[in-house]
C-alpha cells in the first residue's frame, strides 16, 4: 500500500513538473505564485510530498492545466485524442502554431 502511494506521488509530482517547465515556470517563480516555498514545489515534483486539494486547484489554475492532466497516468484511460488536446493545450502560441502547420502539412499530403 505504501508503495503505491508512493507511486502515486511521483506521477502526480511529475505531471507538476511537467506542466511547469512547459508553461515556463521555474520552481522559484511557481512557489512565488503560490505563496510556498521552492521547497515545497522541489518535494511535490519528486514525489517526496503529497500537495492539499486547495494547492492542486491552484496550481492547476497558475499553471492553467485541467485536474485531469495532474492526474494522468493514474486514472481510467481517455482517448488518444484527449491526451493530444491536453497537451497541445500547454503549449506556447508559437509552438501551437508549429504543430498546427506539422498536422496541415499531413493533412495535405495524404491527399
Amino acid at each position: 500500500m505504501e508503495n503505491e502511494k508512493s507511486n502515486i506521488l511521483q506521477v502526480i509530482g511529475s505531471n507538476i513538473k511537467r506542466a511547469r517547465l512547459l508553461r515556463g515556470f521555474t520552481q522559484e517563480a511557481l512557489s512565488e505564485e503560490l505563496n510556498t516555498s521552492t521547497n515545497f514545489i522541489s518535494l511535490v515534483e519528486r514525489g517526496a510530498s503529497g500537495v492539499s486539494l486547495t494547492n492542486l486547484v491552484d496550481l492547476c489554475n497558475i499553471l492553467r492545466v485541467d485536474i485531469s492532466f495532474i492526474f494522468d497516468g493514474l486514472l481510467a484511460p481517455t482517448t488518444d485524442n484527449d491526451n493530444l488536446i491536453n497537451s497541445i493545450s500547454l503549449l506556447s502560441g508559437e509552438d501551437r502554431a508549429i504543430v498546427d502547420n506539422l498536422v496541415n502539412y499531413i493533412i495535405k499530403s495524404k491527399k
